[in-house]
């Protein structure tokens, strides 16, 4: 649904995974014109967003397992941490597992 009332502006303004939507811009005044145009998209489809789980003018953000900053994407810390502390894989599942992770970071 998510897709449907922001196709538009997907991958303009703003990316949306579910119920997560992460609005990008280059500027302050231009983030506040893509935030009402996000808004009104939402508005018009009758939906409305929970002021406890937004966070407004990011600097970065944690997304898939990355920290996107203007600079870069990078690694997400904690998942390299836990690819580094990962317990040696004892059976072949365990170790599909791990290389799938692995191979997600490679």
């Amino acid at each position: 649904m998510m897709n449907s009332v922001l196709r538009r502006v997907i991958g303009k303004i703003c990316l949306v995974y579910l119920d997560d939507i992460i609005i990008f811009s280059r500027i302050i005044e231009e983030h506040f014109t893509n935030l009402k145009t996000v808004f009104s998209l939402l508005e018009n489809a009758h939906l409305k967003m929970k002021l406890s789980k937004c966070e407004f003018l990011a600097q970065s953000v944690s997304y898939f397992g990355h920290v996107i900053t203007a600079e870069r994407i990078k690694p997400d810390p904690a998942k390299i941490e836990t690819l580094v502390n990962y317990k040696r894989p004892g059976t072949v599942k365990e170790l599909r597992s791990f290389l799938g992770l692995a191979s997600y970071y490679r």
